[in-house]
């Protein structure tokens, strides 16, 4: 039987069973069958009641269905919420929504957003390609998907098997002041963590609950912070603001809305975070998302809420006890979520995986962002509360990839890695972020599973005081090294296992006191050694923001008390210019963090132009003060690796002619440090006319409670016509062994060539501790020095009058012999400084200065075991003014007269 429309199917008075009913009406055509005792909800896309009883079913295949058949119209202005709505719910968590061609308008009254099934085996909702399928959102839908926290606090709604694709989303620029008024508070109040009572005048503009609100332009204490609201519950005039003890709001106080809101998918509704929720496996692919309102950034408050935070996917979770949201202890997780070929134009927010601040314990694994876009579409005035891709955030977690992924214009961090364990991010492009461009730091512990991090218990007895440095634990984890960092409370500390479950551990680190713990205290381990971030053939480009100490390509810090993961940066390339502020560590800014390995990191900054005032800039800035060497810092505790190779630097500009502005390619200041650089070409085309040592300088190393060790390899500095450029400068630090080996100086510009003054090659200051234990291995000198210095090398001399023993840090002995002979014992050449290539080449002279040792012999010795000239003999000098070179090969020397 032919039927024209879904009304006159409803009307048939007196359906059969037995009859095939074939719908004609546009968009909703298809097969039906009458079931009399069938008393399900209608929807009309797949259930058709009927006035005579029972529905009218329709037959589809595959569990698709198709948005028309529940009344879509993608005539852009129909509201479609209710059909789209019904069609995923039709599908009940298993089957693919098709949601057709059109601009599909939702704005269903306070609806917020779609929702998605709880507990889905499989459901896809796709549209039919971008710019041929929209869904148009409204004030009343400001959202195109949500996921909700569940009913009750105890439970936990689980999220899994989503796919979400091809189609566009016009954001129809809504913005905070459309999701939520500017309001006039009428009556204010104070808070002691808890529901205050404000009168607003009329509350029917507002949304019933769960929205965030921004008091920043607000005479009282809670100006400036994100809180909850709800409407008063009976009251047409007022609402209740969650306030924490000592805030207020004042009458005559602004509250201007925030949205902090996803356009495509997230948790929470208006911008309250979700809590217990689980998201496994996701998957959305080929959406724009359009419209998007420009940030009303404030500029009152540096990182302040932006009021209308729209992001393109927010996944975020809390359980914050303070908004009474608290109450599941079981894991909550997103784990398996793919994000590809997704673009947001505008909004502050671009793609998040995140736990809030304040929020559990939740585990991140296995998220990949694949050729994701995302710009905020304005230059940040000033930093503000945005990103373009961050992961973690107060979570932690396992596997993360980014890749192919471009942001641009962030106010705050263009891509933000935090508590993980394996984290790739390959060939991103990140733009005129304001603070960062690649951003890393540990603000919990990171883990494998849901489980977290490995932990145990204080179990002495009667716990610990807050000087012990020997803690007894219940049980030592497995799979756990034997020396790392843990936490207690929220003290930090280094520990040393040494069996019988005690650790004996440094207490206080971080910035953390030494304080006592009770027994049965939670002991979480921090498996630093374990993470591994890695940026690999991305880049990082400034060419607009030019004007302060930010904007900085990679930066690693410590951000709270964890101790951070190491960076690997791999053929990576930075662009910056225009500079008229100097920043140090422009390129890359390592604080706090243990360990440094790059290779292979090209850095341009072009166009520097600092010609007044004052500041400190550098290319690459690494400082551990956490483990300062003046700082309380102890044995047990590691150096921290820094590994640097194949690194190019490049700088061009002007600074000014007094030397108030200095600018290094490398900077090292405070800790204990391991290095091992190799293959390093620092160019610097930068003007000056100061005759301050080290305005322009390639490597320095300096600052009280920094203690050096390792090597400097092949490395090449360059510099134009300035008064004293420095290749390497040294002031205030300690050294344990440093080897600077093959270093290229020929291309060192600088004023009176003739006479060498100005020329610094290397500037090793008298503050310096240990100096006699750097070792300069072949040297070339600059083309522009005086022919004396370029065809030598400088020469370390040792003034020997008593029995001398050799270190493999000294080029010259100069010997007295006039009174006594001496005897010189030449250093173990098979157990050289390690990486320190002295071991074999290693060159001494050895000189009669007295012109006595046929009076007083000068004996050299080899040391136990090996030769010289191939014998276990001493070496004599026995002539007046006798001079002898010493080669050091395997196994011991060979010594030669004639030089």
């Amino acid at each position: 039987m032919i039927v024209s429309s879904v009304a006159a199917m409803q009307a048939i008075a007196t359906p059969s069973s037995t009859i095939e009913y074939c719908l004609t009406e546009a968009g909703k055509q298809g097969i039906f069958y009458y079931n009399p005792s069938d008393t399900s909800v209608e929807n009309i896309g797949t259930i058709i009641s009927s006035t005579a009883g029972g529905c009218f079913r329709r037959v589809y295949a595959y569990n698709t269905v198709y948005a028309s058949w529940f009344g879509a119209i993608g005539d852009g202005t129909t509201d479609c919420y209710d059909a789209i709505q019904n069609a995923i719910n039709a599908v009940n968590g298993n089957g693919v929504v098709m949601l057709g061609t059109g601009i599909f308008f939702l704005n269903k009254y306070n609806a917020g957003a779609l929702t998605l099934p709880v507990n889905a085996t499989g459901i896809t909702i796709m549209g039919d390609g971008k710019k041929t399928t929209t869904l148009k959102l409204s004030r009343n839908v400001s959202r195109a998907f949500d996921f909700i926290s569940p009913v009750s606090v105890a439970s936990v709604n689980l999220y899994q098997n989503i796919t979400i694709k091809q189609f566009d989303i016009d954001v129809n620029n809504i913005d905070g002041a459309a999701i939520l008024p500017n309001t006039t508070v009428v009556t204010g109040g104070s808070g002691t963590s808890a529901w205050v009572t404000i009168d607003v005048g009329n509350n029917s503009n507002f949304f019933p609950t769960g929205a965030l609100f921004l008091p920043y332009i607000n005479t009282g204490t809670a100006a400036g912070n994100l809180r909850s609201y709800r409407l008063k519950a009976g009251s047409t005039t007022a609402i209740e603001v969650f306030l924490v003890s000592g805030e207020s709001i004042a009458t005559g106080d602004t509250l201007q809305g925030a949205c902090r809101q996803h356009t495509i998918i997230g948790m929470g509704a208006l911008g309250v975070v979700g809590y217990n929720i689980n998201v496994d496996t996701l998957n959305v692919s080929d959406i724009d998302v359009i419209n998007v309102p420009l940030e009303t950034i404030p500029s009152t408050l540096h990182f302040d809420k932006a009021t209308t935070r729209r992001g393109a996917i927010s996944i975020i979770s809390n359980t914050s006890s303070s908004q009474g949201l608290g109450g599941y202890s079981g894991a909550v997780y997103a784990q398996n979520i793919t994000i590809e070929r997704v673009n947001m134009f505008g909004g502050a927010a671009g793609f998040a995986v995140i736990a809030a601040s304040n929020g559990p314990e939740y585990f991140i694994d296995n998220i990949i962002f694949r050729d994701l876009y995302h710009t905020t579409n304005q230059l940040a005035p000033n930093a503000y509360s945005c990103q373009n891709f961050l992961i973690g955030n107060c979570g932690y977690g396992n596997r993360v990839l980014l890749e192919r992924c471009v942001g641009e214009f962030s106010g705050d961090v263009g891509i933000e890695i935090d508590a993980l364990f394996n984290a790739q991010v390959k060939d991103c492009l990140i733009k005129n972020a304001y603070t960062t461009g690649y951003y890393q730091t540990n603000q919990n512990a990171p883990a494998y599973t849901s489980a977290g991090a490995p932990k145990t218990t204080i179990s002495s007895g009667s716990g610990i005081d807050n000087s012990s440095t020997a803690l007894v634990i219940a049980a030592f984890p497995t799979n756990v090294a034997n020396n790392g960092f843990l936490i207690m409370d929220s003290e930090v500390c280094y520990y040393n296992y040494s069996g019988s479950n005690t650790l004996f551990i440094t207490r206080g680190l971080n910035a953390t006191a030494g304080v006592s713990h009770a027994d049965g205290t939670v002991v979480k381990f921090i498996e630093i050694d374990k993470q591994k971030i890695c940026f690999e053939n991305c880049r990082y480009e400034n060419t607009q923001l030019t004007a302060q100490d930010e904007h900085k390509g990679w930066k690693a810090v410590r951000n709270g008390v964890y101790p951070g993961a190491s960076m690997y940066i791999k053929n990576c390339t930075y662009l910056e210019i225009g500079r008229t502020f100097l920043s140090n560590g422009g390129a890359v800014t390592s604080q706090g963090f243990p360990n440094i390995y790059i290779d292979g990191l090209v850095i341009n900054t072009v166009g520097i132009n600092v010609t007044s005032g004052s500041g400190l800039g550098s290319a690459m800035y690494f400082t551990n003060s956490d483990y300062d060497t003046t700082n309380g810092a102890n044995s047990l505790i590691p150096r921290t690796i820094l590994n640097l190779k194949n690194i190019r630097i490049n700088g061009d500009g002007v600074l000014d002619t007094a030397g108030h502005n200095i600018y290094y390619g490398i900077s090292i200041q405070h800790g204990n440090w391991d290095i091992n650089w190799q293959d390093i070409n620092i160019r610097h085309g930068l003007l000056s006319g100061s005759n301050i040592i080290g305005q322009n300088t390639g490597i320095t190393i300096q600052a009280v409670g920094t203690f050096i060790s390792g090597l400097i390899n092949n490395y090449k500095f360059s510099s134009v016509g300035t008064k004293m450029p420095a290749g390497i400068l040294m002031q205030n630090a300690a050294v344990g062994s440093l080897l600077l080996d093959d270093l290229d100086f020929t291309d060192v510009k600088f004023d009176s060539p003739t006479t060498n003054a100005e020329y610094r090659p290397w500037f090793i200051d008298s503050s310096v501790t240990g100096a006699n234990k750097i070792c300069f291995g072949k040297i070339k000198h600059s083309i522009y020095a005086s022919t004396q210095i370029a065809a030598s090398k400088v020469l370390k001399r040792v003034a020997v009058t008593a029995n001398y023993a050799v270190a493999l840090t000294e080029d010259v002995l100069g010997v007295t012999t006039s009174s006594i002979a001496i005897t010189i014992t030449l250093p173990l050449v098979e157990a050289g400084p390690t990486n320190s290539k002295t071991n074999y080449g290693y060159q001494l002279i050895v000189t009669d200065e007295t012109f006595t040792a046929a009076a007083h012999n000068i004996t050299i010795t080899p040391a136990s075991g090996e030769k010289i000239n191939n014998s276990v003999s001493s070496y004599t000098i026995s002539t007046n003014g006798g001079v002898v070179k010493l080669l050091s090969i395997p196994g011991g020397w060979i010594a030669t007269a004639n030089l």
